[in-house]
């Protein structure tokens, strides 16, 4: 039963980084549509943005790879 949960956290965790991923990706066109079009503080608003989301996932992959690094025993007392 904590196998499966665990699957099911990783998939949860898989599906959170790939829309954090999709939406920095997102915010970044918006920033870029802005600075085309002239609005540059809509575009900095979108860039910081970005930046946050970009935060999240970063910190969301750390995660994942942490929990694919083989357990270290627990030493015997």
């Amino acid at each position: 039963m904590a196998k499966e949960q665990e699957g099911r956290v990783d998939e949860a965790l898989r599906v959170v980084f790939r829309i954090i991923e999709e939406r920095a990706e997102l915010v970044h066109r918006m920033a870029q549509s802005g600075r085309q079009s002239g609005r540059v503080s809509v575009a900095q608003m979108y860039d910081a943005r970005a930046a946050e989301y970009h935060e999240y996932a970063d910190m969301i992959r750390r995660v994942m790879l942490q929990s694919l690094e083989p357990k270290s025993p627990e030493p015997d007392r």
